[in-house]
This record gives C-alpha cells, sequence and structure tokens, in this order.
C-alpha cells in the first residue's frame, strides 16, 4: 500500500504486489475497486449467511469483477447468486477472461443454470476447474434430478472444464437408483445421454475421485 488518505480523497492509492483477496465483508471489495490491483489472480468471496441481496452490489453495482477482474485466475463467490439477476452475474463472470477455476455453493450454480434456460450461451469458455460446496440455507427444489442433469449442463455451459470438486458430503453406498427422481433440476441445456461423466472427473477436496452418484445434496 501506498498511502492512506480520509474520506475527502481517494482511500488507496495502489496495491501493486497484491495478489489475493479473501473476504466475508461486502465493504472491503467496494473500496479496493478504486485502486489499482495490477498483480490480482485469486479472489475468495463467501457470503457465510447466504443473505441473498448482501453480497450482489459487489458485482452488479460495484462493478469489481469489472474493474479488478481482467488477471483473475481462481474466483470464490460462494452465496452470492441471486436467481433474478444470475445472467447479469454471468455478464460480469466473463469479464475475467483469464479464469481457470471457479467455486461457488451448489444454489448458486443451481440459480446461474436456471437464468440461461432457453438460452444457448456459454457461462464462462475458459474454467477449467469448478468447485461446488452445498452449504446453503435454502435447498434446492425438491422435484430436483441433480444427478442427471449436472454433467451436461457443466459441459454445456463450461466447455473446456476437466475438474468439478466436490466440497459437499458424499455417500459412497449411493448408486443411481438411489438419486433419481424428478425431472430436470438445472434446466437441460444438453441430452443427457450424450455426455458422459467420464468426461469431467469428480473429486473431492483431497483430489480422490468419486461417482457422481456419491455426492449429497441438500
Amino acid at each position: 500500500m501506498t498511502s492512506f488518505r480520509g474520506k475527502a480523497g481517494p482511500l488507496l492509492d495502489g496495491f501493486p504486489s497484491l495478489h489475493t483477496i479473501e473476504s466475508s465483508n461486502q465493504y472491503v471489495l467496494s473500496h479496493l475497486r478504486r485502486v489499482p490491483l495490477p498483480s490480482l489472480s485469486t479472489a475468495h468471496v463467501r457470503n457465510e449467511d447466504f443473505l441473498e441481496w448482501e453480497f450482489m452490489w459487489i458485482f452488479l453495482d460495484s462493478n469489481f469483477l469489472l474493474t479488478c477482474g481482467g488477471n483473475i485466475k481462481t474466483l470464490t463467490i460462494v452465496g452470492t447468486v441471486v436467481e433474478s439477476r444470475a445472467r447479469t452475474v454471468a455478464e460480469a463472470l466473463r469479464t475475467c477472461m483469464r479464469l481457470k477455476e471457479l467455486v461457488m455453493d451448489a444454489i448458486d450454480l443451481f440459480r446461474l443454470l436456471s437464468g440461461f434456460r432457453g438460452f444457448d450461451e456459454l457461462l464462462h469458455p475458459q474454467v477449467t476447474q469448478l468447485g461446488l460446496t452445498n452449504n446453503a440455507l435454502n435447498t434446492l427444489p425438491s422435484e430436483n434430478n441433480f444427478h442427471a442433469t449436472l454433467i451436461p449442463n457443466l459441459r454445456a455451459r463450461f466447455p473446456t472444464l476437466e475438474v468439478l470438486r466436490w466440497l459437499g458430503d458424499v455417500d459412497r453406498g449411493l448408486s443411481r437408483s438411489d438419486t433419481q427422481g424428478g425431472s430436470d433440476l438445472l434446466g437441460s441445456a444438453a441430452d443427457t445421454s450424450q455426455v458422459h461423466t467420464s468426461e469431467i472427473r469428480i473429486e473431492n477436496r483431497d483430489g480422490e475421485k468419486l461417482e457422481l452418484d456419491w455426492l449429497l445434496v441438500r
């Protein structure tokens, strides 16, 4: 940090060497968007209480990603997506043209994909690794068919995705017959019969391979 000033002037002149931001405070990123962050490559934002509207303006109103996202390669946005503005969030994500690793909650993913029903668009063309937590207080719709639609939708919206890292609970005793049910959780973006789970490796936080059927979803 090169300087700090009062409210009458700029808060900061810059963090030329800052490469990582981690915050659960919505005000931090609002201030940082005003200063040069040429080395920023990693940003972790966690709305741990999943208060739906609290963090939305970080991406939409404060334009943090538009201003600072150009060099970000790893981004966490757990608990930040509100369904009614999901398409706008997706547009903000696409400003991070170097993004490779994205982490969000399952409810964030559901809302993003629901916002694209009927649209043949990518969520991000370059993400190779997606991490999913499953901590939201709001459960996914009861009519879901999560296990049948997850991989086809990820392949359709993230065409270069190689790894799905599941950060939620697992049950290694489950099989597909136990997890089938309902119609379509994520808005079928692709024919499930044409996409195989082998195209995307599913693993836990330690890198151990998981089967799709083992993922426990709220």
